[in-house]
């Protein structure tokens, strides 16, 4: 008979299954006795590293999505002014409708507009000619931007901020 398969064996005209010699079948593996509550202990132990983790990787997602929604912001500005005619005041009401739909959009900090001359001196937005380049930075702080998963354990972000920069050239 081959050891570790069922092994079929006929009686009185029935089947029946006899396990091979050795196996465990209805009883203890004394081997395996010590061992019992390891895998609850493992668990315990390793349950608040896996949740940190999981808290971690929240706060990562969060934080590039709210970066992302900032650049996009940032794109329409610089959009918004190189079209003729752009002020400071259509541009920031470009920046707050990009980022509308966002928890974070009224804690906006002021948007800096600045348009540069061919050789890259500061000229007003007004006075800028087709041609000239324009740079619109959205910067909003991070507290406001991610939610604080991880203040139980001490981190803050505070002062921190997520800006972004976008440079067009003026039509």
């Amino acid at each position: 008979m081959v050891r570790g398969f069922m092994n079929f064996k006929k009686k009185q005209g029935m089947t029946r299954y006899t396990p091979p010699r050795g196996d465990s079948i209805g009883r203890r593996c004394p081997r395996r006795a010590g061992r019992r509550g390891f895998l609850t202990l493992e668990f315990v132990l390793l349950l608040p590293v896996l949740v940190l983790v999981f808290a971690g990787m929240v706060q990562l997602a969060c934080m590039l999505m709210a970066k992302h929604a900032i650049h996009g912001a940032a794109a329409v500005g610089a959009r918004e002014a190189a079209l003729p005619g752009a002020d400071p005041v259509r541009v920031q009401a470009a920046v707050k409708r990009a980022l509308a739909p966002w928890r974070f959009s009224n804690a906006v900090n002021p948007v800096r507009v600045q348009a540069y001359s061919g050789d890259f001196v500061e000229t007003p937005l007004s006075s800028a000619r087709g041609g000239d380049a324009v740079a619109v930075t959205v910067s909003v702080p991070t507290r406001e931007a991610t939610p604080r998963v991880l203040s139980w354990l001490g981190e803050t972000a505070a002062g921190d901020s997520i800006t972004a920069t976008y440079v067009a050239r003026i039509e």
